[in-house]
């Protein structure tokens, strides 16, 4: 069973069917689309249950892990932040994320993604993590700058 997270201010979580409409709703934002890779636009209710429902699969293969990020205060569903191609015999992962408009800037994302890599590394031996962005896309940039600071 995948695990749930959390951190000062968030709960990473797994997805649920019941989160259809609102990822759907926040995935489907135009500026969600262009900042990402895989997010397209128009993005349906259909594509977003279609989505979850590959979630367990890629758990129980282990070679995916996709969690819903939800905010402590009010458990409103604000982004997703994940795993991918996980390979345990060469100890790699690909991360993925996005954060809802109405929550960028607010640091979500760079928390999310610290805990998730600290999860990976303890929890499942990870040691190399990728991930890419658009040059468009400064905030994902700086996510990963902020998350793979070299602590001195």
């Amino acid at each position: 069973m995948q695990p749930t997270l959390s951190t000062h201010r968030l709960l990473l979580r797994p997805y649920t069917a019941d989160d259809a409409p609102e990822a759907c709703r926040l995935a489907g934002d135009v500026l969600i689309a262009d900042t990402t890779m895989a997010i397209p636009h128009p993005y349906s209710q259909e594509v977003a249950e279609g989505w979850i429902a590959t979630h367990a699969k890629g758990f129980e293969q282990k070679t995916e892990m996709i969690f819903a990020i939800e905010t402590k205060t009010d458990h409103q569903l604000t982004g997703t932040v994940s795993l991918l191609n996980i390979s345990s015999t060469h100890a790699t992962a690909e991360l993925g994320y996005w954060i809802s408009v109405e929550n960028w800037g607010k640091g979500f994302c760079t928390e999310a993604v610290s805990r998730l890599i600290k999860f990976a590394s303890e929890e499942l031996g990870i040691t190399r993590f990728t991930a890419l962005c658009f040059a468009r896309n400064p905030a994902s940039a700086r996510v990963m700058n902020n998350t793979f600071k070299v602590k001195e």
